[in-house]
């Protein structure tokens, strides 16, 4: 034979047992290849040494082993061993295979042979293990499955079918005792009203007995159900019993029951299938609760509505108050299925009288308030009364009776007191009882105070129409001086030399001037005539008779403010047509939320069109210039730094140290000089559109840290100090890094020039804004900005100090292009600042911007 080690025959080995169909066959396979080693085998048993159970391979049965000293007796350090007479097992010789201290095998054989290879046969059954265990299992599982849905698919047929809690409850009792073999089954639900009560039964195979218990406070979930049971006289016996388990029924998070079951004669324990059936049932049975309470409340309520509909169709046609009294009565009592009823009416304690009687008792009466009516009074809601409960107190003459107070805007005008007045038949009401005698009260008080005031309905129509008129006289007025003012309003309008046009929450314009008017006339060739009423983000631009770039303008126009209205108006809008002539004019659109008078719901919002196109004009000639003066600057600039640095190398002559000192004072103006030309050329590029952007992945710790180190020595040389912090899981973003350092380190180069020495502190932050946006803030503890200078301090060439003494040098452009840089970037840039307490700048990047 070859030997075991061969990878060849390992890899056959494999093949073989892994295409074997059954159980049965990989066995088979299994004695063939011990057979092919001399060893010929009469049974094979696998022992667990975990759950304690041995399979019988020639029968392919398992049993349980509940004596675990077999285990103590047959585990040794040996892998291999012969041992002789196996009495638990009946086996007079073996070969005992001890597997990775998992699995024991035990190989009944006739004899043993000399020529036996040991390690080939431990290796052999180390393969058959693999496959037989994992064949086995997995039959034996899907086998305990298809009882398991085979037990709950029945109960489940019987649940859907019932509309009955005991007679489910004696199913699932009975099917337990019979399907599954328990001695004893106790089911117990708590009642719906008490919550302290249970009623359920307790089953064997020969009867069923109905119990009723009831615990000192309401169960949850986390309580011990066994010790429960143990203090209850009822079921103690069932609960002390070792082989006895209960799971808790649960609706809504709550317990409203337990299922409990016993194997006390057979003295046998639940395995975990049998557990997990177990609460799968009481799962089932606290579903099926739910449903069939639901059911017996709709039913409740379905009688009830109709009682309602009854008793309101009658309230409804009542005008006369002694007659609402009678009738209020006599339908109320009806619903509630009593045999007496009073109305009182209520003014004070000393003013109470019976205004209508059931059986016509004490009517016109005045009483004094008892204890229980009293109550009703002070709580404002329905009181129970039981003379049982309060033998010295008094309610009227009724015994079992529900007091309701009858109020209109929470001032009580009287009281209804309905029950028994039979002390022999106990009346106990129900929550159902209540919430129907609260939603009749209700409407009995509206009728009571609509017949009240009916009494007095022609003085109040006639007040109503006097007043009426009056108010008519005073709106003629108002609508007079309105429409002076709406003309005025008009005019002034008309002339204002910007277009203004007011929408809606739907985008259909309500109003406009002369100015709006000429702007949509310039965008479209024919005039468009009325505009008000449409709308204009379809049918405004439905319009066919525009050019290409009116219409593209027009439509990005619609978007941006759509775009505005959901950022509550913070960006004004920049928006350009081409009039008749071909002239491009440049508006400023600005946006606000209006609301009208009448129309105080409504959102609407306010759009100014502001022509900006003679500063567009004025802004290009400026950069233009700014432009040409910037480079034809900068390359005389760039010759003076370089004949400098030749001069300072010595090219000329040795110089001394004053000369030295006064070229080196002559290279740092220039290096200024050029920064300030640089920051001229890159805003008139970004004003004229040229400046290229890159974008790629950028790491920013490693940015972060790369500006930090750039610019460590200007903290240093103030003694400051700059930290700054990064959110752990910010991940790469998709930028142009070269502009990122650009923007990054004017910012913290403006902290560092507007915060004193010694004790300046700069932050850099770095964290997530949103799911698709990133937040980078600098902070500073420096001068501040005074919050008129806010609005301004992204403008070109401004400075909050624009004195000629001013401390700080610059061009007023290093923002300006900041702000730039942040909205090529699809970002947006804001400050937060207080004189004296410093300044911190934010900006926000998206993620991965649309680069196109």
């Amino acid at each position: 034979m070859s030997n075991f080690t061969n990878f060849n025959y390992l890899e056959k080995l494999f093949n073989k047992f892994n295409h074997s169909i059954t159980i049965k066959d990989i066995i088979e396979n299994y004695y063939s290849e011990l057979k092919f080693l001399n060893l010929f085998v009469i049974n094979a048993y696998i022992i667990n040494k975990e759950d304690f159970y041995f399979i019988d391979c020639n029968l392919l049965k398992s049993y349980d082993i509940n004596n675990t000293k077999i285990f103590e007796q047959l585990i040794t350090d040996n892998k291999v061993s012969f041992l002789d007479n196996l009495s638990y097992f009946d086996i007079k010789k073996c070969i005992l295979l001890n597997l990775s201290n998992n699995y024991l095998v035990i190989l009944e054989i006739e004899n043993y042979k000399e020529n036996f290879n040991l390690e080939n046969i431990f290796k052999i059954t180390e393969v058959f293990l693999l496959f037989f265990i994992n064949r086995y299992l997995s039959e034996k599982i899907n086998t305990l499955k298809e009882d398991k849905i085979s037990i709950l698919n029945d109960i489940y047929k019987k649940m859907i079918q019932s509309n009955d809690v005991d007679e489910l409850l004696y199913y699932i009792a009975s099917f337990l005792t019979i399907r599954k073999s328990f001695d004893r089954v106790l089911i117990l639900i708590q009642d719906k009203d008490e919550l302290t009560k249970y009623s359920g039964i307790v089953s064997n195979i020969e009867n069923k007995q109905k119990i009723s218990i009831v615990f000192e406070s309401e169960l949850d979930i986390k309580s011990n159900l066994s010790e429960l049971l143990k203090n209850s006289s009822s079921i103690s016996k069932i609960a002390n019993e070792k082989t006895f388990i209960s799971v808790p029924i649960i609706s809504k998070n709550k317990i409203i029951g337990i299922l409990g079951v016993d194997n006390y004669f057979k003295q046998k324990n639940l395995n975990k299938n049998e557990i997990n059936i177990l609460y799968e049932i009481s799962e089932q049975i606290g579903y099926c609760i739910d449903n069939l309470r639901l059911y017996e409340d709709i039913k409740l309520n379905t009688i009830s509505f109709k009682q309602l509909f009854e008793v309101s169709s009658s309230f409804n046609s009542i005008l006369d108050y002694e007659e609402a009294a009678k009738i209020i009565i006599n339908k109320i009592a009806s619903a509630i299925f009593v045999s007496n009823a009073y109305l009182i009416s209520f003014e004070t304690e000393k003013h109470c009288k019976i205004i209508a009687s059931l059986k016509n008792k004490f009517l016109n009466n005045e009483i004094k308030l008892t204890e229980p009516i009293r109550q009703a009074l002070i709580t404002n809601k329905i009181v129970s009364y039981n003379y049982k409960k309060n033998p010295d107190v008094k309610c009227l003459d009724l015994k079992y009776a529900l007091i309701s107070p009858l109020r209109i805007k929470n001032k009580i005008i009287a009281i209804l007191c309905l029950g028994e007045d039979n002390q022999d038949e106990e009346r106990i009401f129900s929550q159902h009882d209540i919430s129907l005698l609260e939603t009749m009260s209700e409407q009995a008080s509206i009728t009571l105070e609509n017949a009240r005031l009916y009494n007095r309905l022609e003085d109040i129509v006639l007040e109503r129409t006097v007043e009426l008129i009056e108010s008519n006289k005073e709106l003629q007025s108002q609508k007079e001086k309105l429409e002076i003012l709406s003309n005025r309003l008009e005019a002034i309008l008309d002339s204002i030399p910007d277009g203004i046009v007011v929408i809606d929450e739907n985008n259909k314009i309500l109003s406009y001037n002369k100015s709006f008017e000429d702007i949509i006339n310039n965008i479209f060739i024919n005039k468009v005539g009325n505009l008000l009423g449409i709308s204009i983000d379809t049918e405004l631009v439905c319009k066919n008779n525009i050019t290409d770039f009116n219409m593209k303008s027009l439509l990005k126009l619609i978007e941006n403010i759509k775009n505005e209205l959901k950022d509550n108006y913070k960006n004004p809008i920049d928006f350009q047509i081409s009039n008749k002539e071909n002239q491009i004019l440049y508006y400023k659109v600005l946006m606000a939320p209006v609301k009208f008078i009448s129309e105080s719901k409504n959102l609407n919002t306010v759009i100014v069109f502001n022509n900006i196109t003679k500063e567009k004009e004025i802004d290009k000639l400026k950069s233009d210039f700014i432009a040409v003066v910037s480079h034809e600057l900068k390359t005389p600039v760039s010759a003076m730094i370089g004949f400098s640095t030749l001069l300072e190398d010595g090219i000329a002559g040795k110089l001394n140290e004053a000369q030295i000192d006064y070229l080196q004072k002559i290279q740092s103006q220039g290096q200024r000089l050029i920064r300030l030309i640089n920051d001229l050329l890159d805003f008139s590029k970004l004003e004229a559109g040229q400046m290229q952007i890159y974008y790629d992945l950028v790491d920013l710790n490693e940015i972060a840290l790369e500006i930090i180190e750039t610019l460590r020595p200007l903290v240093d040389e103030k003694n400051m100090t700059i930290i700054y912090n990064i959110q752990n899981d910010i991940p790469p973003i998709k930028v142009d890094s070269d502009k990122l350092k650009q923007i990054l380190i004017n910012l913290i180069g403006n902290a560092i020039k507007f915060t004193p020495e010694n004790i300046g502190r700069i932050e850099l932050n770095i964290s997530k804004f949103s799911d698709n946006k990133i937040l980078f803030y600098v902070k500073d503890n420096g001068i501040g900005i005074p919050k008129k200078n806010i609005s301004k301090l992204f403008d070109r060439f401004y400075q909050v100090d624009n004195s000629s003494t001013r401390k700080y040098g610059g061009t007023g452009l290093g923002l300006a292009i900041v702000k730039k840089l942040v909205e090529i970037h699809k970002g947006r840039i804001w400050v937060e600042s207080e004189v004296g307490k410093g300044s911190t700048f934010f900006f926000v990047l998206p993620i991965s911007p649309d680069t196109n």
